[in-house]
């Protein structure tokens, strides 16, 4: 029987916390600033599971499906071994309850045993070691591939270089820090005027997966093991676990019990909850997982999680207070968010007078009014949010919010597509709220690579006058005096970062078009886009074209392969406003810029997956020279694919590609093919 069409209402809404849930998820796997607080993605995850158990349709592409985060470019990509599976949850007490009867269907007892251990709220990490000598360290990345950090964790004292078991094993954990050694930290930050950290975890995982190995090593990360994959034969048990490890000198938590039935694991939940604060690292919860592995293996997991583990989660901590005003802050991508501001109130220790409330409808959801009390929760040191209101409380005065009718930073006109819940400012680099990260993006490696430019020295130039618009960047020659008189600088300083942007001058078309910063325009579109145009002055022109309505050229971009209606109404947005044409005008008169040109050959319009580690090139470089020679480049292996090249320790994607009859290379046999072609890129490789 099939289900019935999902209510259009229910639809929005799942799409609404899915993306929402997207972007915290992203943010904490890549060490980010927190979106929310734990309780509310809590709560936003529990609604989201509600909604997909009434209609299951809705769990297609839903994050509840997945694990972590797919890896961070500039990384070599790692398969594991075994996926790196997530945790489902636990709140209640009824809720483990309901866990132990699910375990006793398959172990025949409501008295299992379990080794409960503190749940460390860090970033999950493997370890490989081959022959007794660490090889490898990669992150969790999105259960199955992971990222290579092994420069970053080798200072870690808590993983040995070697252990006294020479066969291959993996050794699992979470790498964190004490939130005594981020108050350290932070103090020497805020003292040499760096950023400083919301939390230990930001901190860690900001590490761990910085690309630069000195701000890794500069960091005090420790790391606490409990897994082990492969191994001893005789390991057969978790409690066998925790001291295999402890005999190889990888530190364990001291705090973890062996428990037996409901009562037992609540009585040890109760305990960690009490000496929490003692414990000098944050932790979330607490983990149960049936000792036996031979019951784990009866029991099974899920796409997402094992079935014979379940994490029991701290209630996050509440208080009442009086909203009183609602502010509008602007984002770098020109997201105009609402703030809450509230009488101060003390939770957990903390004065909390701001919470987050993310867009308008979110307000208009909770039906939010100034003068409300409302409950505010408060899960670690992040900005809180909003639970809702206490109705009884309302005043008979109490004032419906007033939405921004322009941008509070530039004044500008503000722009809320059809079914988005966020309104934005589209003036780019004209707001003085989005110019300074704006400009951060399109100095970055990723987008022009002009060497010096840092965050502090771009806040610096902004601040003084000296850079306004993104052509401002190539202009620093006209402006040596100004920038050595600013602190930190001298006229070497000046005429050095002036000559490191003139050589940035010659760009490809597509970098040209991701510098704009046209929201959902990222290097990948832009490539597409230049594909399109050929040249920066035929882009310019279609998309001023697009912006004035003209149905027939916004169509002819639209077909392009994975671009679509979004990528068009966001350039449509983008160069509706004049300040923006005039800033890609004169970006595009300070560069030169390679038009688009489409290489035929043996690549031409064909699909081509990397996997494994290549020698040669980095997997940025790889992809960047597959793309030049006209082919297509995938993530996954399909029916689709044409070739796929496979490097040293290619994992499912070889075996899909051998099971489907797809074409296979090796790295060798990659470069000779396009030795000929592409002679300048090859140049490029890697030592």
């Amino acid at each position: 029987m099939n289900e019935s069409p999902v209510p259009k209402q229910i639809a929005k809404e799942h799409a609404s916390i899915a993306e929402t849930i997207i972007r915290a998820d992203n943010a904490y796997h890549s060490g980010h600033e927190p979106l929310m607080a734990d309780g509310e993605y809590d709560s936003l995850k529990s609604r989201l599971i509600k909604l997909e158990s009434d209609h299951p349709t809705l769990r297609n592409g839903s994050p509840t499906t997945s694990v972590g985060a797919a890896p961070k470019s500039g990384f070599t990509e790692v398969q594991h071994s075994t996926r790196m599976l997530s945790l489902d949850n636990a709140f209640t007490e009824q809720d483990i309850k309901d866990f132990i009867g699910r375990i006793a269907k398959v172990s025949g007892t409501l008295k299992p045993r379990f080794m409960a251990e503190p749940k460390v709220d860090g970033l999950s990490l493997t370890v490989r070691y081959a022959g007794g000598k660490l090889v490898l360290a990669a992150t969790r990345g999105d259960s199955k591939v992971g990222e290579d950090v092994t420069a970053n964790i080798l200072h870690i004292r808590d993983i040995p270089h070697e252990i006294p078991y020479l066969g291959e094993v993996e050794v699992r954990g979470e790498v964190y820090m004490t939130r005594e050694d981020l108050a350290a930290l932070n103090a020497r930050h805020a003292a040499e005027g760096l950023k400083t950290f919301a939390n230990p975890r930001n901190a860690a995982a900001g590490a761990l997966r910085n690309q630069d190995q000195t701000k890794a090593q500069s960091r005090p990360l420790r790391f606490i093991g409990y897994g082990i994959v492969g191994g001893p034969d005789d390991v057969t048990t978790q409690e066998g676990v925790l001291e295999t490890l402890y005999n190889w000198s990888v530190t364990v938590s001291d705090l973890v019990g062996i428990c037996e039935g409901a009562e037992e694991l609540i009585a040890y939940y109760a305990h960690i909850e009490r000496i929490r604060p003692t414990i000098p690292y944050d932790i979330d919860g607490v983990v149960y997982k049936i000792d036996d592995f031979s019951l784990r293996n009866r029991i099974g997991e899920n796409t997402r999680a094992p079935r014979w583990a379940i994490a029991h989660k701290f209630q996050a901590e509440r208080a009442a207070t009086v909203l009183m005003d609602i502010s509008w802050q602007v984002g770098r991508t020109g997201a105009v968010t609402p703030v809450a501001n509230l009488r101060p109130v003390s939770v957990g220790g903390v004065t909390v007078s701001r919470a987050t409330l993310h867009n308008i409808d979110e307000i208009e959801r909770k039906d939010l009014r100034i003068g409300d009390t409302v409950t505010i929760q408060r899960a670690g040191d992040v900005i809180p949010q909003i639970l809702g209101v206490v109705l009884e409380l309302r005043p008979e005065d109490a004032q419906s919010y007033v939405p921004p009718i322009s941008c509070p930073s530039c004044g500008g006109p503000l722009h809320r597509s059809p079914g988005d819940a966020v309104i934005r400012c589209t003036a780019a680099f004209a707001c003085p709220a989005q110019k300074v990260e704006r400009l951060k993006h399109l100095v970055s490696r990723e987008i022009l690579d002009v060497e010096g430019l840092g965050e502090s020295t771009i806040e610096a130039f902004v601040n003084a006058g000296i850079v306004s618009r993104p052509g401002d960047i190539f202009r620093l020659s006209n402006h040596i005096v100004e920038i050595a008189a600013l602190s930190g600088m001298s006229e070497k300083v000046a005429r050095t970062l002036a000559a490191a942007a003139d050589t940035k001058r010659s760009v490809p078309l597509e970098r040209f078009i991701a510098a704009l910063g046209i929201r959902h325009v990222g290097l990948s579109t832009a490539r597409l886009l230049a594909a399109r145009a050929r040249t920066a002055e035929e882009f310019l022109n279609d998309a001023e074209e697009i912006a004035s309505g003209d149905r027939t050229i916004a169509n002819e971009y639209a077909a392009i392969d994975q671009v679509g209606p979004a990528v068009i109404e966001a350039i449509r947005e983008h160069f509706h406003d004049p300040r923006n044409v005039i800033d890609a005008r004169d970006l595009a008169s300070v560069l030169r810029i390679e038009g688009y040109v489409a290489r035929q050959g043996p690549l031409s319009g064909k699909t081509v997956v990397f996997t494994g580690t290549l020698e040669q090139f980095d997997r940025k470089q790889a992809k960047e020279l597959a793309i030049r020679l006209g082919a297509r480049v995938s993530g996954s292996v399909s029916r689709k694919t044409d070739l796929v090249v496979a490097g040293a320790g290619a994992g499912s994607k070889l075996n899909d590609a051998r099971t489907l009859g797809i074409e296979i290379v090796d790295e060798a046999e990659w470069v000779a093919m396009v030795a000929d072609l592409e002679g300048s890129l090859l140049n490029a490789r890697r030592p």
